[in-house]
C-alpha cells in the first residue's frame, strides 16, 4: 500500500498554489532575541522545533483569509486569539507527524517532480512558460528566498504522499454512491407561513417610559467601548525600496537586455511543402528528396497554385489537407531551420528548399504581424521597482533586526528605534476591542494592542507583521476604559433596540399562535394577513435551494417523513427576528438511474475524501500517542 501511496501525488497542492500570494514574510531570527533559549520554540515534535516565527505566519495566514472570506463584515475582535493559535498550533504538529512519517517510510520527492510542480503554477509562467524571473520576483515581494519556497513546497509533496493515497486506496460501492445519490436529490415539498419582524417594528413606537426603562436595565450595553491610542514605528519593503538609487544607466542596461519582456512579439503566418527524408538517409536518399522538392518549387514558380501542390505532394499529413497551411507561429516553436528560414522572408515569397530533421521544406511567408515594444519611458517606473527589489531584501532585513533589537533593548520607549532607523513615531487613532481606522484594522495589532505584554506591562511589541513585506511594533500611548454613556447619546441605539425586541417578541408569540391553528386543522393558506404575515405556497425543495431562507431549509430537511393521517409541522425563529411556520407535506427521493457519469465520478470522490480524512484522522491519533509532543505554553500554566 504504500508504495501505491509513494506513487500518487496529486491535489493539495493546489492550496499551496493559492496561498502562495497570501505567504508572509518571514523575519528569521528576530525570536532568539525575544525569548530564552530553553523554550524559543512553540512546539517540539520528537526532536524538530516548530518557531514561534513559523506560528506566527500560519496565524497571519489565518487572520488574512478570514479577512478576504468576510470581507466588509469582517471585525478583530471576531479573532479569539487563544483560540486561534491553538488550532493553528495543533494543526502544524499534525503536519510535522506526518512528515516524520513519511521520512522514516522512505517517501522522497525527486527535484525533477519538485521543478515540474514549480513550472506548472501559472502565477510564475509568462505566456504559457514558466519564468525565472518571474518566479524569483514573486518570491522576493514575499519575502521568500526560492530555496524556502522549495523547501515548504517538497515537505507538502511529502504530507500529500500519504493523503492522497489514503483517498486513492478506499473502494466505494456503487450500492453507496446510490443511497447519496438518493438523499442528495432528495426533494420535499413545503408550505410556510412568514411572521415579519421587519413589519412588526415599523410600526411600533416606544414611550419615554419605556425607553427609559430599557436603558436603565441594559445600560452596559451602550457604554462607549474601551479603548486605546498606540504610539507606533511602522518600515516596509516599499518604503525601503523608495530609498534605493537607481542608476540611469542601469534601467537602460536593463531595458535592452529584456526587450522581450515589453512587448509582444513578430508572429508570422506561413504554408509549406514537406518531402520527407530521414536524418541518417545516404546521399542518393537525400539527392532524390531535394530533387522532388525544387520540382514542386519550379511548378508552383510556374503559376500553379501552391495549395494544389501542397495537397499533391507533401509528406506532411497534418498540413497537406490545408494547403500546407501552418498557422501563426513565433520565434521558438518550429525547429531552428525551419525559424531560420521562415523569418528570414518576405511575404508572399518562396524558400528555396530547406534541410531540418524531418526532410526538406519549401516555406512560404503568407502573413506578417510585427511585434511592437513598449517605449523605455512607458516601463521605466517598472524596471526601477525591478532593479530595486534586487537590494532591498537585505537592506531591509537589516532595519528589521534594527526595529527588533531596539524595541526589545529598550522595551519602554519606540524613541530609541525611531532615531536608529532615521523615522518618527506615528500615533493612532483610537482602537476598541473590535479594531478601528488605520493600523486598528489589522487583527494582529488589536491582539498585541490589548494583550498582556503592552497592555498590562506598558511595554513595546514585538515586530508584528500587518500585511507582506510591513512590519510595526506597538507601545501603549493612551487608555480610555469603557464607560456609561448619557441616554441623549444613545436614544436611537435605545430605541431601534426596544423595536427589535418588541419584534421579535411578537412575532414568535404569532407564530406559535398560527403554529397551534395548524394543529387544529386549519389551512394555511387561510392563516396569512396583508400586513405581517407571508404564505408560501406548497413547493419542492432540495438541500442546495437558495430562494428560501437557509434556516428554512435546513429546517425542513431535519423534519422526520410525514406519516398518513399526521400533520409534520414546526415553526422556528430566524435570526432576523422573523418567526416561521413549516408544514411539511411530503418527501421524494432521488432516482440513482438519472445520476450521470459525471455525478457518479464526484460522488465517488467525495467519498474517499470523507473516508480518508476519517484514516488520516485516525492515523494522526496514533502517531501523536507515540510522539514526543513538547509546548512550553502548556507546560508553563
Amino acid at each position: 500500500m504504500l508504495q501505491a501511496i509513494r506513487d500518487r501525488i496529486t491535489g493539495w497542492i493546489a492550496w499551496f498554489i493559492v496561498g502562495l500570494i497570501a505567504i508572509t514574510f518571514a523575519l528569521w531570527g528576530v525570536d532568539s532575541y525575544l525569548r530564552d533559549d530553553a523554550t524559543a520554540y512553540a512546539a517540539k515534535v520528537n526532536d524538530e522545533e516548530i518557531s514561534e516565527a513559523a506560528l506566527s505566519r500560519a496565524m497571519q495566514r489565518q487572520r488574512l483569509q478570514m479577512q478576504r472570506l468576510l470581507g466588509e463584515d469582517f471585525t478583530p475582535g471576531m479573532i479569539d486569539e487563544t483560540l486561534l493559535r491553538s488550532s493553528v498550533l495543533e494543526g502544524m504538529i499534525q503536519k510535522q507527524l506526518l512528515i516524520t512519517m513519511a521520512e522514516e517510510e522512505g517517501f522522497a520527492i525527486s527535484d525533477q517532480l519538485l521543478a515540474a510542480r514549480i513550472q506548472a503554477i501559472p502565477d510564475l509562467q509568462q505566456d504559457g512558460v514558466f519564468s525565472r524571473e518571474r518566479y524569483e520576483m514573486l518570491l522576493r515581494q514575499q519575502g521568500m528566498s526560492p530555496t524556502g519556497f522549495e523547501m515548504d513546497l517538497r515537505t507538502d509533496l511529502l504530507v500529500n504522499q500519504i493523503t492522497s493515497g489514503f483517498n486513492d486506496s478506499i473502494g466505494i460501492s456503487d450500492r453507496e454512491l446510490e443511497r447519496l445519490y438518493a438523499l442528495q436529490m432528495q426533494q420535499r415539498e413545503v408550505e410556510y407561513l412568514l411572521v415579519s419582524a421587519a413589519q412588526i417594528a415599523a410600526g411600533y413606537e416606544p414611550d419615554e417610559e419605556a425607553i427609559d426603562r430599557y436603558f436603565t436595565a441594559h445600560q452596559d450595553d451602550f457604554r462607549a467601548p474601551e479603548q486605546v491610542r498606540l504610539e507606533y514605528l511602522d518600515i516596509s519593503r516599499r518604503d525601503v525600496a523608495a530609498e534605493i538609487p537607481v542608476d540611469e544607466e542601469a534601467v537602460r542596461a536593463f531595458y535592452e537586455q529584456n526587450l522581450q519582456a515589453y512587448g509582444r512579439e513578430e508572429l508570422r503566418r506561413a504554408r509549406h511543402i514537406l518531402i520527407q527524408v530521414a536524418a541518417t538517409a545516404n546521399e542518393a536518399e537525400v539527392a532524390a528528396a531535394r530533387e522532388r522538392a525544387l520540382q514542386a518549387r519550379e511548378r508552383i514558380l510556374a503559376g500553379e497554385e501552391f495549395a494544389a501542390v501542397a495537397a499533391e505532394t507533401s509528406d506532411d499529413p497534418g498540413s497537406a489537407a490545408q494547403g500546407g497551411d501552418l498557422g501563426l507561429f513565433g520565434r521558438g516553436m518550429m525547429v531552428p531551420e525551419f525559424e531560420t528560414a521562415a523569418f528570414a522572408l518576405e511575404a508572399g515569397e518562396l524558400s528555396e528548399p530547406v534541410r531540418s530533421p524531418f526532410g526538406f521544406h519549401l516555406i512560404e511567408v503568407t502573413e506578417i504581424e510585427a511585434g511592437d515594444v513598449k517605449s523605455l519611458e512607458e516601463v521605466r517606473d517598472e524596471i526601477v521597482a525591478s532593479l530595486r527589489e534586487f537590494e532591498v531584501d537585505n537592506l531591509f532585513m537589516d532595519r528589521a533586526e534594527i526595529l527588533a533589537n531596539a524595541s526589545y533593548e529598550h522595551p519602554g520607549t519606540l524613541g530609541v528605534a525611531a532615531n536608529q532607523l532615521g523615522l518618527e513615531t506615528r500615533e493612532s487613532e483610537w482602537i476598541s476591542r473590535d479594531g478601528g481606522e488605520g493600523i486598528g484594522r489589522f487583527p494582529a495589532v488589536v491582539a498585541a494592542a490589548f494583550g498582556e505584554e503592552v497592555f498590562e506591562r506598558g511595554n513595546n511589541s514585538d515586530p508584528i507583521e500587518v500585511e507582506p513585506g510591513r512590519l510595526v511594533v506597538i507601545r501603549l500611548l493612551d487608555h480610555r476604559p469603557a464607560e456609561p454613556r448619557p441616554l441623549e447619546q444613545v436614544r436611537e441605539d435605545v430605541v431601534a433596540a426596544l423595536r427589535d425586541a418588541h419584534a421579535r417578541s411578537v412575532a414568535e408569540q404569532r407564530g406559535q399562535a398560527l403554529l397551534d391553528r395548524l394543529g387544529t386543522g386549519a389551512p394555511m393558506e387561510t392563516l396569512a394577513d396583508a400586513d405581517t404575515v407571508r404564505y408560501q405556497a406548497p413547493v419542492m425543495i432540495q438541500r442546495n435551494v437558495r430562494d428560501h431562507p437557509a434556516a428554512v431549509v435546513t429546517e425542513v430537511f431535519r423534519l422526520s417523513h410525514p406519516r398518513a393521517g399526521e400533520l409534520t409541522r414546526s415553526g422556528l425563529a430566524l435570526d432576523n427576528g422573523d418567526y416561521v411556520v413549516i408544514r411539511l407535506n411530503r418527501v421524494q427521493e432521488g432516482d440513482p438511474a438519472r445520476m450521470t457519469e459525471a455525478e457518479r465520478q464526484q460522488l465517488r470522490q467525495g467519498l474517499r475524501s470523507l473516508y480518508g480524512a476519517a484514516e488520516v484522522n485516525a492515523l494522526l491519533t496514533s502517531l501523536r500517542a507515540g510522539a514526543r509532543v513538547v509546548i512550553p505554553e502548556d507546560e508553563r500554566r
